[in-house]
């Protein structure tokens, strides 16, 4: 079993490295959405760009535009493919450093249990000592004070004039 102090440094650690996981997971996120939001719109665009136009030159270089279009089409599919398993593959990083997490909360909390059940015994262990350590502390105190007090009588009684 380890000490306390080291399965606390780890769950530091490990929400540290979850909430950095989190934050690459929400940027990598926002790229995969803005790949596959550039991939659709450039999409909607080129899909009027194969109507044909007759006239000679121009028209042959718009007869190669769909061509041209359609290679950087299939490269931002694949790249947001890509980044949408990539995201895949973070999320299943986050689940498992979570449920370790969860674990080492676990650990703690037993821990936590059992040195509170362990205190408690103590206390009910010790309450009588205690109880009869103070009381035999009151009565010393009590003695001593009746001493004070007889001995200021006597002083009184020594210093006063007879009378």
């Amino acid at each position: 079993m380890q000490p306390r102090s080291a399965l606390e440094q780890r769950l530091a650690e490990r929400e540290v490295a979850y909430q950095d996981a989190e934050q690459r997971h929400a940027t990598e996120a926002g790229d995969g959405c803005g790949a596959y939001r550039r991939t659709s719109r450039k999409a909607r665009r080129c899909g009027g760009a194969g109507r044909r136009r007759p006239g000679g030159i121009r028209g042959a270089a718009e007869d190669r535009r769909p061509l041209r279009s359609k290679s950087p089409r299939r490269n931002r599919v694949t790249e947001a493919a890509a980044a949408a398993e990539l995201l895949m593959a973070r999320e299943a990083e986050l689940g498992a450093m979570l449920a370790e997490a969860s674990e080492i909360r676990q650990v703690l909390e037993g821990h936590l249990a059992d040195r509170g059940a362990r205190h408690s015994a103590r206390g009910r262990a010790c309450g009588p000592l205690n109880e009869r350590l103070a009381s035999e502390r009151q009565m010393t105190l009590e003695t001593d004070l009746q001493q004070i007090e007889d001995r200021l009588t006597r002083e009184r009684g020594e210093h006063e004039p007879a009378g």
